[in-house]
């Protein structure tokens, strides 16, 4: 109705163009103009179905809203399409309000979706004024704006609007995305900054696009350009090293990525190359500049092995940017003084000065890791204070084991939970985070501490391994996505069913009686630090080690150390008097488990002195009260060869059955199997069974203290 009222008025206004143009007297143009007014009228009654039709109804408040805003939203529409004409119309406004009702109302009449076809040609009909290509053109770009643009625009707000009720599942939809573009990023951004810096590279190499910057004077553009052209070259070198740091992810990597990135989109436009090397440098910077949330780790650029895949690929493209550039310059005859030419047609004087910087630079960061020490991340705490929290926590521990109390060599780091009363020590070599035994403390914190263990080795950059672990911990570490492996067998002897009698323990009972006939005496000690007992004991310990040419070890194992010994008991075997042999005790404080950490002895060759040693201790700790007796692990032992087994079961089996030349395997576990323990398996839990033989032999490394401590015995 309002199209009708709009194109009525337009006709009485546009009457005398449109009887000149067609032809027409302009009565008739009058007489149209009162039917479609009649027309309007009529349907305007019908539609608004009035009990009493009259003008005041006709003009009532609703009709006339109505109306209004039907004329607004006609305008609208032919605005948009006079708008995009702009001065190519070739008749009056009035004129063109007709024709645009008209072609609108043909096309609606088509039934034809838009009225596509039927509006553009009857435009070209009654347009006649109108240059046509400019005409097409307009009519193109209405469609875009006033069909596509809202249709777009309400698709976004109705998705918005149904969406609304599931904010919590796109939240989480989300969230994922974000995993997985943090997953893919590092390695991605890796290649491009690697690429990216290769790029710089050859353009050092490669004759610029521009002679000069247009923007500056001769003398100080010249000045910019051999600058500009050797600091991107700097750059394009550094980034080669920085993109080893984006794949480990590591945030200083990041850092110095987008301050590089930045500064060669600068140097590389003031050098006179293409702008477009520039803006990619640019877009580049600032894409990884929002991906700040995928480089979260804390270590450092200079603790990444420089290995030789690594070192290949840097030396291939720089000497593939060096070919690059004599191969740009082969028609440039060699002459001493070109290394010493500055202008801004001299792109060869600026190869050639460029890549002996970046050999430079190249090779002083070679000697320089050359001549690095070995990174050592953190050091180990051994203060008092930390050895007071350490040895509340093992006061207090649930579930606890005999060997928690390696935590007290001092020579281990610690991570404590948030209520202080749960820990795990640690060792760090190379890239690799060794955890010794199960978490200590609360059973409740135990898998939470294992999960931030391993959260706080990714930061690092480092493999988060689990040594000796066993028990019910064991689907936690599962759980926390990490493979085991087992790597022998603990013996414990459950010391409420011990006894010295039967069949099954003659030979014990005989080493017992060789060595009272012998003159042996067992004995209980509780040394002091300053004591005679302890110079004593450290006498023993002194020939015991040069005796076996060995020396003391770590970590895994306990050593000879005043203050340890100090805080535990120590069996001791005396002969007249004097301590022939020792071992120090490791008990719990609920004493569910008791164990021995250091045995030693001298060589006063009385056969079975060890078996003694044995047997007098359980029957101490039997006596004591504890639950069982802990005769330590059997390493590689209870490993499946079979052929359907992992690799690294059935390596561990060859191991154990052929390894005996350079450790007794065998003869440790016949030593313990002796006192007929229950045997409960040992595991290790790493990332992966690739990282496994690393972290085995990091643990060695640990332990021993290098690589002489292992050849040592």
């Amino acid at each position: 109705m309002s199209g009708i009222a709009l194109l009525v008025l337009s006709l009485i206004v546009a009457q005398g163009e449109i009887s000149s143009e067609l032809k027409v007297n302009s009565f008739i143009v009058y007489v149209v103009c009162m039917i479609l007014s009649a027309t309007s009228v009529a349907i305007s009654r019908r539609r608004l179905s009035f009990e009493e039709p009259s003008l005041a109804g006709v003009m009532s408040s609703s009709f006339g809203i109505s109306l209004l805003l039907g004329l607004a939203k006609w305008l609208a529409a032919a605005g948009a399409l006079y708008v995009c004409l702009g001065n190519g119309i070739g008749n009056s406004l009035s004129w063109f309000l007709a024709g645009f009702v008209i072609a609108h109302s043909l096309g609606r009449l088509s039934g034809l979706p838009g009225g596509i076809g039927v509006f553009e040609a009857t435009c070209f009909v009654l347009f006649v004024n109108t240059n046509p290509v400019d005409l097409m053109v307009a009519l193109i770009a209405y469609r875009g704006l006033y069909f596509f643009t809202p249709l777009i625009l309400s698709a976004v707000i109705t998705g918005f609007m149904k969406a609304r009720p599931f904010t919590g599942q796109v939240a989480r939809g989300s969230t994922k995305v974000l995993d997985v573009f943090e997953l893919i990023a590092p390695p991605l951004y890796a290649v491009l900054i690697f690429l990216t810096g290769g790029a710089m590279l050859i353009s050092a190499a490669t004759p610029n696009s521009f002679a000069s910057l247009p923007f500056l004077g001769a003398g100080f553009s010249l000045a910019v350009t051999e600058f500009s052209h050797l600091t991107a070259s700097f750059i394009g070198s550094l980034l080669l090293i920085v993109a080893m740091g984006l794949r480990r992810r590591l945030k200083n990597a990041w850092s110095l990525a987008v301050i590089f990135l930045f500064a060669g989109a600068i140097f590389t436009l003031l050098k006179g190359a293409d702008p477009k090397g520039a803006f990619v440098l640019f877009v580049l910077c600032f894409s990884l500049f929002t991906s700040k949330g995928a480089f979260y780790r804390k270590g450092s650029i200079r603790d990444i092995p420089l290995s030789l895949p690594r070192l290949g690929v840097i030396l291939t493209t720089i000497g593939f940017a060096i070919w690059i550039g004599f191969f740009s310059y082969l028609d440039q005859p060699y002459k001493a003084d070109l290394w010493w030419q500055f202008g801004l047609e001299s792109d060869v004087s600026r190869f050639f000065r460029a890549f002996v910087l970046i050999g430079t630079l190249f090779a002083f960061y070679g000697f320089w890791r050359l001549l690095q020490p070995a990174p050592n991340l953190r050091r180990a705490a051994s203060d008092d204070s930390l050895m007071d929290r350490v040895g509340a926590v093992l006061q207090t521990a649930e579930k606890v084991g005999s060997d928690a109390n390696l935590a007290l060599m001092g020579d281990k780091q610690f991570l404590f939970s948030e209520s202080g009363k749960s820990f795990l020590m640690y060792g760090v070599k190379g890239r690799t985070w060794v955890v010794m035994g199960n978490p200590v403390g609360l059973a409740a914190e135990r898998k939470e501490l294992i999960w931030t263990f391993r959260q706080l080795a990714d930061q690092w950059d480092a493999w988060p391994c689990f040594y000796a672990v066993r028990g019910d911990d064991l689907t936690d570490f599962i759980d926390a996505g990490l493979a085991l492996q087992k790597i022998g067998e603990l013996a414990l002897i459950s010391l409420n069913d011990f006894t010295m009698e039967g069949k099954k323990r003659s030979e014990l009972r005989n080493s017992k009686s060789r060595a009272l006939r012998e003159g042996c005496a067992f004995e209980i000690l509780y040394p002091s630090v300053d004591s005679d007992d302890m110079d004593r004991l450290e006498r023993v310990s002194q020939n015991w080690l040069e005796t076996h040419q060995g020396k003391e070890k770590q970590f895994s194992l306990g050593r000879f150390d005043r203050d340890v010994l100090s805080r535990q008991p120590v069996a001791v075997v005396r002969r007249a008097g004097e301590i022939i042999a020792f071992a120090n005790l490791w008990t719990t404080h609920c004493k569910t488990e008791v164990s021995i950490d250091l045995m030693r002895y001298k060589d006063v060759k009385i056969n079975g002195l060890m078996d003694y040693l044995f047997t007098e201790i359980i029957s101490w700790a039997k006596a004591e009260g504890y639950g069982r007796f802990s005769l330590g692990m059997a390493p590689l032992a209870g490993l499946e060869g079979d052929k359907l087994a992992p690799f690294m079961t059935k390596l561990g089996a060859l191991i154990f059955e052929h390894g005996g030349r350079f450790y007794g395997f065998k003869g440790l576990r016949a030593f313990k199997q002796k006192f007929t323990p229950e045997w409960e398996p040992v595991y290790i839990a790493a990332p992966s069974q690739l990282t496994m033989p690393v972290a085995l032999g990091n643990l060695a490394l640990l332990s021993s203290g290098g690589i002489l401590g292992i050849i040592q015995k």
